[in-house]
């Protein structure tokens, strides 16, 4: 894998961005099994479909991030959806473009600021987490890019990416991949 380096100049040149991180294959499916394994707080299955399709791409990079800059540029927020053992969707997060159209809503439960369940779902004991993919928009415009995605890996993939890069574990920032294609 040979990261062109106007992708490298790019995202180095995003505000927010800290560190940008080239994700050789050994290193990749070690997150990807970190990732595997994910359990919630609760003790949900978490399945991040999004690094799965990371996985695919030709191209990884790690991206560790200030969230206080970067998310006011970042729109490529991930969903979270909550599931049942039948693939039915009992909850889900929404993006902060999205919280106003179910505020008033009857038919929901709002676990958290940006949770919420569905009163009339169907719940089993089953249930698990979702992340879909979810398409980037941080490498539209550079030209040999193709179908990037972008992933939220877990808190302990987290700690795993920074600690490979020497960050600072101390310091408040997250981390993303971003997986893409040569086009």
């Amino acid at each position: 894998m040979v990261v062109p380096n106007d992708v490298i100049d790019h995202l180095n040149g995003i505000d927010g961005v800290l560190r940008v991180i080239i994700m050789d294959s050994d290193f990749s499916e070690v997150i990807h099994r970190e990732e595997l394994n994910t359990k919630s707080a609760t003790g949900m299955d978490v399945i991040n479909r999004s690094y799965d399709e990371v996985m695919e791409k030709e191209n990884k990079l790690a991206l560790i991030v200030d969230n206080r800059v970067f998310d006011s540029k970042m729109k490529d927020y991930a969903t979270v959806l909550m599931v049942n053992s039948k693939g039915d969707v009992v909850g889900r997060s929404l993006k902060p473009e999205e919280m106003d159209g179910y505020r008033t809503r009857e038919d929901i439960v709002w676990v958290s600021k940006d949770f919420i369940v569905f009163v009339d779902s169907v719940f089993d004991d089953a249930e698990r987490f979702i992340i879909p993919a979810t398409h980037t928009t941080l490498l539209d415009s550079i030209p040999h890019c193709a179908g990037a995605i972008v992933a939220h890996p877990c808190t302990t993939s987290d700690m795993m990416i920074k600690s490979k890069a020497g960050f600072d574990l101390s310091k408040e920032a997250s981390t993303i991949v971003i997986g893409f294609d040569n086009d």
